[in-house]
């Protein structure tokens, strides 16, 4: 889930450059069962929190319609914590601590505002 504010620097012309940002929150739960030797069941939870940013540009060639191009990039901080129970009364965890920066090349679309 994310949530970004989006500000144009120049509102008034055809082509214009834009520039967002905003927070980010992952979280996530997972149960699996194994049946296949020892029973297993592994339960899995992740949660994350970082920041987005983007800059873009685009050009109105109509009131309504625009094309764009935006690049994208992030910051995030997770932790996730992996417990594993298996048929004979063995507990195995493990939890992962991760900071990660990332970006997702330059996006390209089309949109029609009403």
């Amino acid at each position: 889930m994310q949530y970004t504010w989006q500000n144009y620097t120049n509102p008034d012309a055809d082509v214009k450059f834009y520039y967002g940002y905003g927070p980010a929150l992952d979280i996530g739960y997972q149960r699996s069962e194994e049946n296949d030797g020892p029973d297993r069941i592994r339960k899995s939870t992740n949660v994350g929190i970082g920041g987005i940013g983007y800059a873009g540009v685009e050009w109105f060639f109509q009131q309504s319609m625009s094309i764009h191009a935006e690049y994208q990039a992030t910051a995030q901080f997770s932790f996730q914590k992996d417990d594993t129970k298996v048929d004979n009364g063995d507990d195995v965890g493990r939890s992962i601590r991760q900071f990660s920066l990332g970006g997702n090349g330059v996006l390209f679309g089309v949109s029609v505002y009403f």
